[in-house]
């Protein structure tokens, strides 16, 4: 954490100096991962292990949007930045002739939706907490973990009034942070394909749920729905793929 909040606060006080536009399209593409939570970590590696296939709706979706229907990220990042929009609320009420109706109706669903998203995250790093510490988690130990992610998001992200305005240490951070969530998912496929290639009376031997075919059913098509529009409308991911998209051709 304390690395990523020096990478945050370099790239602030550098903020003059541009970046060449290969480095900066990579750097957009890693910020992209923020659609990975800590909670990813917990929810697809413990549902690939209880359930199988499962997981996968969760990474086909995204998967999807930037490929299928990449016309229309395209689409969407241009009309953001012509309408220099600041949020998805901002966004959605500029496509209705600026409706503040629709702004403030998008902006109440997001808040609403995010506070228990937020609450899961909080208890995944609670959990991390105690497998670190060898023992269960304090109370206070969570909190401070969350005075330090506000604390970022103050200094980096919400202390601007130009909501339009970007921001380059929070960019840059979630690209450095990216990268080690990449190496870690590597990281657990390389043990779980250890595990299941590995002799039978292996001790970590598991049941190969993964052996057989996904079940191409009616709840995973939904999932796979689900996950294609929430890599357009989580409000998270909509900030960084077109309110801090520097220049569409990225």
């Amino acid at each position: 954490m304390a690395f990523l909040f020096a990478v945050a606060w370099r790239s602030e006080t550098r903020r003059g100096r541009g970046l060449g536009p290969r480095l900066r399209a990579l750097i957009y593409g890693l910020s992209l991962a923020v659609y990975c939570t800590s909670w990813t970590f917990y929810g697809a590696g413990g549902t690939a292990a209880r359930a199988g296939w499962d997981y996968l709706p969760i990474y086909i979706g995204p998967a999807l949007a930037l490929t299928l229907f990449f016309p229309l990220w395209r689409r969407i990042a241009a009309a953001a930045k012509r309408e220099n929009t600041g949020s998805i609320a901002d966004f959605l009420s500029a496509r209705y002739g600026k409706s503040p109706a629709v702004g403030g109706l998008v902006a109440l669903v997001a808040l609403v939706g995010t506070l228990p998203y937020i609450a899961l995250q909080l208890r995944s790093l609670n959990q991390v907490v105690g497998l670190l510490s060898g023992g269960e988690a304090k109370a206070s130990a969570l909190f401070l973990v969350a005075a330090a992610l506000a604390g970022f998001a103050i200094l980096f992200g919400a202390r601007r009034v130009d909501l339009t305005e970007h921001n380059p240490g929070l960019v840059r951070a979630i690209a450095v942070e990216s990268v080690v969530k990449l190496a870690a998912l590597m990281a657990a496929a390389m043990l779980a394909w250890l595990i299941l290639v590995g002799p039978p009376d292996a001790p970590l031997h598991l049941a190969p749920k993964l052996a057989s075919a996904p079940k191409f059913d009616l709840r995973f098509d939904v999932q796979i729905l689900l996950a294609t529009a929430a890599i357009f409308c989580l409000p998270r991911q909509f900030h960084m793929a077109f309110v801090e998209l520097e220049d569409v051709r990225d």
